[in-house]
C-alpha cells in the first residue's frame, strides 16, 4: 500500500474502539486478531515488520491506560495538583484524575488540595447514545464534582502561567458585546455561557461546528498572525506563527479538533522546507497514530471522529472531483458541501437526523463566522466600539438564520442510525478504495465483513433493559423485528434512544399497565409506534394516558394464550384484574433460543400469589415493582428459582430497591443487575448461549 501509515493508523483505531466499545469478550478477541491479520496481509512486505512494532506499540498502550484508568477507587478524598481547565478545574493524582466544574465562578489558585467530594452517578448509559462518562474517559479523567458540593484545602501553592488571566485580558475587549459567552466560546474554546438550547439547534442544522475551535478556526488564525508578521522573512514568520498557536492551545486547553490542525500545519512547513511531497492522509495517518499511542481513549471522544472524518472528506470527495475548479464562488459552496457528504454517514449516526437546508445554512453560517473570527483576532489586538457592533450584528444575522431554518419542520428528516461499526468501516474503506491497486481485494472483504455480520445481525437477540430512570423500558430486537415493553416516563429522550439502535417503527409493543413511569415515554414516540401491534391488560385501556398512544393493533391479552413471532415465543399468565393499576399489569414469559424470562410489570405480593401455580422455573426475572417491599416474597422467588434477577430502577424516593428484597435474592445466590448502573444489556445466541453486559 503506498500509505502505510494511514493504515496503521486506520488499524490501531478500530482496535482501540472496538477493545473498548465492544461487549462480547469472544467477539472482541476474534475482530481483533481479524483486524491485525488483514492489516498485516495488506500491508506490503518492506513495511511489515514496522506494522508489527506499531501495531505492539499501541496494544502495550491500550493495556496499560486500561490499567491505570482502572486504577481509580473512590474513598472519598483526594490529594493531588489542581490547575485550570477551561473554565473548570482538574484535580490529579497518581491513581485519579478528576474534573471539578466551577458552578460558582470562583478562581482558585494552582497548587497541591486535599478534597473531600462524594462519588458522582453517571446517568443514560445507553447504547448508541452518548455517554458523558466516555467523554471524560477520553481525556482520562475518571469523575467530575462541582465546585460547590466539595471540601477542599490548599496544602502548597505552585507557580504557574496565568492563562486565567490571558483569557480575562482577551475576553474584556468584547465587555460591550451582547454576545459576549459566544466570543469566548469561538476564541478561548470556553461553551459553559452558550445557550443549551441554541446550541442544540446549531447541532440540529449542522453548524454547531462553528462555535468549536476547529481546523477552520485554527487555518484562519494561523493565516491572520502570518499576515501581521509581514515584516519578517518567510522562515522566521511561520516558525512564530507556529510558536504562537502552540501558546493559543496551551491557553485553550488543547481542544482536539485544534491540535489535528496545528499538527497538520506543522507538518506541511517539515515537509516542505525538505523538499517532501506533502500527503494529506499520510499526514492524517501520522497525527491520528501519535494521539491514539499516548491516549487510546480518545477513539471514544466525538470532536476526534468529526476532526479527522472532516479531512477525510476534503481529501475523499473536494480534493477528489473539485479540485482543479479555479472559481473561488464555486470553491465557497461545493467546499462545504464536500465536507457535509462525506460527514453524512456520522450526523446521521450521532444526530439521529439531517436537515435538507443543512447545506444552504452551512454555507451562510462558515461565510458569518470567517468575517467575524478575522474581527476578534483584530479586536483583540486593535479594540474598537463599532468594530464590536458590527461584530453584534452579524452574529444576530447567523442566529436568526439558524433560528428560522430550524423553524422549518418539513425540512427534518429522522434517520434510524446504523451501527457505528459499519460508519468506520465505510470510512475505512473509502480510504482503501482509493488505493486502486486493492480494489480487487477489498470487494473480497467487505463480501466477508457483511456476510459475518449478517449472521451476526439476523441470529443474535438482542434484549436491552434501558437506563430511563426510575421506570420499566426493554426493547428486544434480531434482524428487522423490534419489541418495547413499556417506556418509562415522559421526555427521557426515548426517540433518542430508539433511533439510535436503528428503529425507525416498533413492531411490537407490550404496555405492562397504565403507570406514568411505564406508559410516559411511549406516548413522547407517536411516529415510532403507528404501525406497532399493542398488548394490554384490562382495564389499562380506560386510563387517559392509554388513549394518548398511537398503534396499528392492540390485543388485550386476557384473550391470548401463546404467540409466536418467529425468532421468540410469548406466554401471557392470565389472572382477575386487581383495583389498582400495579396489580392490573401484563406478565408474559419469553422464550428465546430455549432461554426463558418473565415480564412482570409492578406486580405486587397479591398477584404474585394469584399466579403461584402458573409459575414455572425461568432463567432471568425481571424483578416486579422496581425492588418494592410489596413484591418478590419468597415464594415467588423460590417457585421461579431465576439464575439472574434485573431491577429497572433510578434515582427515587421510594426506597427502591428495597434492601430485605435485594436480601432475599443475594441468600439465594441470584445475580442482580439494576438499570440504575447503566443500560443491562442481554445477547442470546443459538443453543441457549448468552451473556450480560453492564
Amino acid at each position: 500500500m503506498k500509505r502505510p501509515v494511514i493504515l496503521i493508523a486506520l488499524i490501531s483505531f478500530l482496535i482501540s474502539f472496538i477493545f473498548l466499545k465492544m461487549d462480547c469478550i469472544y467477539i472482541k478477541y476474534l475482530a481483533i486478531a481479524f483486524i491485525i491479520l488483514m492489516g498485516y496481509l495488506w500491508t506490503q512486505k518492506r513495511y511489515r515488520f514496522v506494522y508489527i512494532i506499531m501495531i505492539f506499540l499501541i496494544l502495550c498502550s491500550l493495556s496499560f491506560n486500561i490499567y491505570q484508568y482502572m486504577k481509580y477507587e473512590y474513598i472519598g478524598s483526594i490529594e493531588g495538583d489542581l490547575y485550570s481547565y477551561h473554565n473548570d478545574y482538574i484535580i490529579k493524582s497518581n491513581n485519579a484524575k478528576i474534573l471539578i466544574k466551577n458552578d460558582i465562578n470562583k478562581k482558585l489558585d494552582r497548587g497541591i488540595y486535599q478534597m473531600n467530594y462524594e462519588k458522582n452517578e453517571f446517568y443514560n448509559k445507553n447504547p448508541n447514545t452518548f455517554h458523558y462518562e466516555d467523554y471524560l474517559k477520553s481525556f482520562k479523567i475518571n469523575d467530575v464534582v462541582y465546585l460547590s458540593e466539595i471540601e477542599y484545602t490548599l496544602i502548597e501553592k505552585k507557580f504557574t502561567l496565568n492563562s486565567y488571566k490571558w483569557k480575562e485580558k482577551i475576553i474584556n475587549r468584547f465587555e460591550n458585546s451582547r454576545y459576549t459567552q459566544y466570543v469566548r466560546a469561538l476564541i478561548l474554546n470556553d461553551k459553559s455561557g452558550v445557550d443549551k438550547e441554541l446550541l442544540n439547534i446549531l447541532r440540529e442544522n449542522g453548524t454547531s461546528h462553528i462555535l468549536s475551535i476547529s481546523g477552520l478556526h485554527i487555518g484562519l488564525l494561523f493565516f491572520i498572525i502570518y499576515l501581521l508578521l509581514f515584516f519578517l522573512p518567510y522562515k522566521y514568520r511561520y516558525i512564530l506563527s507556529v510558536l504562537i498557536l502552540m501558546g493559543y492551545l496551551y491557553i485553550i486547553s488543547m481542544p482536539i479538533s485544534a491540535v489535528r490542525a496545528f499538527s497538520m500545519l506543522t507538518l506541511i512547513y517539515i515537509a516542505e522546507i525538505n523538499n517532501r511531497r506533502y500527503d494529506i492522509l499520510e499526514t492524517l495517518g501520522i497525527i491520528g497514530y501519535v494521539l491514539i499511542l499516548f491516549n487510546p481513549f480518545i477513539v471514544l471522544n466525538i470532536s476526534f471522529h468529526y476532526s479527522f472524518v472532516a479531512v477525510i472528506s476534503i481529501e475523499m470527495v473536494y480534493n477528489a472531483f473539485f479540485k482543479n475548479v479555479n472559481n473561488k464562488l464555486f470553491t465557497l459552496v461545493f467546499f462545504p458541501l464536500s465536507i457535509q457528504i462525506g460527514m453524512l454517514p456520522l450526523t446521521i449516526y450521532y444526530n439521529h437526523m439531517i436537515h435538507i437546508l443543512s447545506f444552504f445554512i452551512n454555507i451562510i453560517s462558515v461565510f458569518l463566522i470567517t468575517i467575524i473570527l478575522y474581527l476578534s483576532v483584530f479586536t483583540v489586538i486593535i479594540p474598537f466600539d463599532f468594530m464590536i457592533q458590527f461584530i453584534d450584528f452579524l452574529f444576530y444575522i447567523l442566529f436568526q438564520s439558524n433560528l428560522y431554518i430550524n423553524s422549518l419542520e418539513l425540512f427534518k428528516i429522522k434517520i434510524p442510525a446504523p451501527s457505528l461499526i459499519i460508519v468506520f468501516l465505510f470510512y475505512i474503506l473509502m480510504i482503501l478504495f482509493y488505493e486502486k491497486k486493492y480494489r480487487k481485494k477489498l470487494i473480497y472483504i467487505l463480501v466477508i465483513l457483511f456476510f459475518i455480520y449478517g449472521i451476526y445481525f439476523f441470529t443474535v437477540t438482542e434484549v436491552y433493559f434501558l437506563d430511563i430512570g426510575q421506570g420499566d423500558s426493554i426493547l428486544i430486537k434480531r434482524g428487522f423485528t423490534s419489541m418495547l415493553i413499556d417506556g418509562g416516563k415522559k421526555d427521557r429522550n426515548l426517540e433518542d434512544i430508539l433511533l439510535s439502535q436503528g428503529i425507525r417503527n416498533l413492531d411490537y409493543l407490550i404496555v405492562s399497565h397504565s403507570d406514568f413511569d411505564h406508559i410516559g415515554g411511549i406516548m413522547d414516540i407517536p411516529d415510532l409506534t403507528r404501525k406497532s401491534v399493542v398488548f394490554y391488560k384490562k382495564p389499562n385501556e380506560k386510563d387517559e394516558k392509554f388513549s394518548n398512544i398511537k398503534y396499528k393493533k392492540k390485543y388485550n391479552v386476557d384473550h391470548l394464550d401463546t404467540l409466536d413471532l418467529g425468532f421468540m415465543t410469548l406466554d401471557f399468565i392470565k389472572y382477575k384484574s386487581l383495583e389498582d393499576l400495579n396489580n392490573s399489569s401484563v406478565v408474559n414469559y419469553i422464550t428465546i433460543y430455549g432461554l426463558k424470562l418473565l415480564f412482570t410489570g409492578d406486580i405486587e405480593k397479591e398477584v404474585e400469589e394469584k399466579i403461584y401455580y402458573k409459575l414455572s422455573k425461568v432463567d432471568i426475572l425481571k424483578v416486579p415493582h422496581h425492588g418494592s417491599k410489596t413484591s418478590s416474597t419468597e415464594e415467588f422467588i423460590d417457585k421461579l428459582s431465576p439464575e439472574i434477577a434485573i431491577i429497572c430502577v433510578g434515582k427515587n424516593n421510594y426506597g427502591h430497591p428495597n434492601k430485605e428484597v435485594l436480601k432475599r435474592y443475594h441468600d439465594r445466590e441470584i445475580k442482580i443487575y439494576k438499570t440504575i448502573d447503566g443500560c443491562v444489556k442481554l445477547y442470546i445466541f443459538p443453543n441457549k448461549m448468552y451473556f450480560f453486559n453492564q
